[in-house]
């Protein structure tokens, strides 16, 4: 049996409109910017299911929504499972409903609480009481702890304390791991004999200080009648306690030497956070992955699984909890876990499958990535499977995206909007450069198929790609080098009808796309009014002017070539800005200094040499892109 569907109301950042969470088997992750409602997601799970370290965990008036206003005065939370074995229906049979569409059974358990105004309660109310139900209507019935102990899930907590639970102490969750084991419990007769045979062996090396003790000074300090004597023992002869002083850790296997030496296993005297917490999830993991022997349903909530480790083992856990989270072959001892996770890891994000994600707006909705809710298709799931890598899985922990082409975008809208005063780092808004293909795909991870839609603004900036007349001297296709044909070559209707192709594969929901109105990025950025800035430091890359002009590369000074690049700009004072902005921008085009390299030396210039005010510095952009930057920044 697996989770397959979540309802929160009124609980913590969920309000009175119940909000509905699809889960799917084996691995469903949750991510989204912070304080959006993943941790709520994870405590109402806890709430409801209880843990398998046995937390005690009880509603205070915090955990009712808070409007703004006031408290709820109630919450509820359900948790439905499907796909029950025949064991498993045979456990919970009083409970289970059926599906009208499927005619498949499903167990519905929920936890509702209330509270009272603490103005009003009686002398020996309680302000916050809670019950938990379970059955296939509203009404239901109470659920006995039998039934509870077998779904309590598996909870691996934010900040975990790895060290702490895998020493030797009282209730460690080390020995209830091993408690947990059928193996363990079966051996526990033997292990309780060799600790009991260790004890005796100790004693017999020391009974002379322990028979000092008792006669010489014990017996004289106790009355005659309390018939005590002192005894010592390595541990006391019970499994708990054997278990309980037990302790993990990670070694240095056995080995032999080139020349047939073995070397015996040493630990790792001071082992790092990161390898303590995998050791940690290790041993959690061999748990539930045995849970097919187990009185419990393999259910793992975990919580920023990240912490303390790098990205190849934050990859290689993701691995693990896939392969964990297949069904398991015919005969196969282990069992299929299902994983609820949450991350700020573009790493992990970049790393599981997009159809189960749950993506979390900044307004604390949360929408499901599946196929059944967004206008993903079946072709775009491969594809982002293939390109969306975590360079640009930060889009799923943005307050708003801005899609881009190329390095050039992604390198100079930063700055640009920084300098208008929208600065994106202060409005959370990721800038996403996703190449020359696939806009439309990215645009429909956040496009659902019914309303409402997500909170999160994304922009798309598309080139035109349409080269004006001016620059027809220097166009070519490539590898046919034939001309290539210009804006004079296409009627308005064609233009107009073009665009629109560009901006209706991938608008809609809350995307919106901006088309540049002449040719590219650089290109219409040059022709609106950065002509002169953008000449000059084309001419500073080149070492000399576009044209004419030829200084000795190896010689020639900056204020050299500012001087040659200020007359030549000077000399085209009777051209039209059109034919100005093409002879800028030739040598772009023709890759004489590349894209990334231009814009890396223009946000250098933009962000040290410009001197433009905010309203002055908006006006020498182009509108498409103030309006982009307005729409995810506004």
């Amino acid at each position: 049996m697996h989770i397959s569907k979540l309802s929160i109301k009124n609980f913590r950042a969920f309000g009175a409109n119940p909000s509905q969470l699809q889960f799917k088997p084996g691995v469903n992750l949750l991510v989204g910017p912070n304080n959006a409602g993943k941790s709520a997601v994870m405590d109402a799970l806890r709430f409801t299911l209880g843990t398998k370290s046995d937390d005690w965990l009880k509603p205070s008036v915090s955990d009712f929504h808070f409007d703004g206003k006031s408290h709820a005065y109630d919450f509820r939370i359900e948790v439905e499972f499907d796909d029950l074995t025949l064991d498993e229906c045979s456990t919970f049979m009083e409970w289970l409903g059926i599906r009208e569409n499927t005619g498949k059974n499903f167990l519905k358990i929920w936890l509702s609480a209330t509270r009272k105004d603490p103005h009003t309660i009686g002398k020996y109310e309680q302000e916050i009481s809670w019950q938990r139900k379970a059955g296939p209507d509203d009404v239901g019935s109470s659920i006995d702890s039998d039934a509870l102990r077998i779904i309590r899930a598996t909870y691996l907590k934010p900040l975990r304390d790895a060290q702490r639970e895998l020493s030797a102490r009282k209730s460690s969750r080390l020995s209830q791991i091993f408690m947990s084991h059928k193996d363990v419990l079966s051996a526990g007769d033997d292990l309780v004999k060799i600790v009991s045979d260790t004890n005796d062996s100790v004693k017999a090396k020391i009974e002379t200080p322990i028979n000092q003790l008792n006669q010489e000074i014990l017996s004289k300090l106790l009355l005659t009648t309390d018939k005590l004597a002192a005894d010592i023992s390595i541990l006391p002869p019970h499994l708990k306690s054997i278990l309980e002083d037990l302790y993990l850790r990670l070694i240095l296997p056995a080995t032999t030497t080139p020349e047939g030496d073995k070397l015996i296993g040493s630990a790792l005297l001071n082992q790092g956070l990161g390898y303590e917490n995998i050791l940690f999830m290790a041993a959690e993991l061999m748990l539930l992955s045995r849970s097919k022997f187990e009185a419990s349903i393999p259910l793992l909530l975990i919580e920023e699984p990240e912490a303390h480790l790098h990205p190849q083992l934050q990859y290689n856990l993701i691995q693990l909890l896939e392969e964990m989270g297949l069904p398991p072959q015919k005969d196969d001892e282990k069992t299929q876990v299902q994983t609820i996770m949450t991350s700020h890891s573009p790493n992990i994000s970049s790393a599981t499958k997009i159809e189960k994600i749950q993506l979390f707006d900044k307004m604390g909705k949360v929408f499901s990535l599946s196929s059944s809710e967004t206008k993903l298709e079946s072709e775009d799931y491969d594809f982002l499977e293939k390109f969306l890598d975590v360079t640009k899985a930060n889009l799923f922990f943005a307050n708003s995206i801005i899609l881009v082409e190329g390095d050039g975008e992604n390198i100079l809208l930063p700055v640009i909007a920084k300098k208008m005063g929208r600065d994106f780092s202060k409005f959370g808004v990721s800038i996403v450069n996703i190449g020359h293909i696939g806009f439309f795909r990215y645009a429909r991870i956040f496009q659902q198929k019914k309303d409402p839609q997500m909170n999160i603004r994304v922009a798309c900036i598309a080139d035109r790609d349409i080269p004006p007349v001016e620059a027809k001297d220097y166009l070519t296709i490539p590898k046919s080098k034939k001309p290539r044909k210009t804006d004079a070559d296409y009627a308005a209707a064609e233009i107009e009808a073009k665009e629109k192709t560009i901006k209706d594969r991938a608008m809609g929901g809350p995307v919106d796309v901006y088309v540049s109105p002449s040719w590219t990025f650089e290109h219409d950025l040059c022709l609106n009014g950065f002509d002169k800035e953008i000449h000059l430091v084309v001419c500073r890359l080149l070492k000399n002017t576009i044209t004419g002009w030829q200084g000795d590369a190896k010689s020639i000074s900056k204020e050299e070539i500012d001087q040659k690049a200020s007359e030549e700009y000077q000399s085209w004072a009777a051209i039209s800005p059109k034919e100005r902005a093409a002879k800028i921008y030739e040598p772009i085009y023709s890759k004489s200094i590349s894209k990334t390299d231009f814009a890396q030396h223009f946000a250098r210039y933009l962000l040290t040499e410009n001197n433009d005010n905010s309203d002055s510095f908006k006006k020498k952009i182009p509108s498409y892109l103030t309006k982009a930057i307005d729409h995810v920044a506004g």
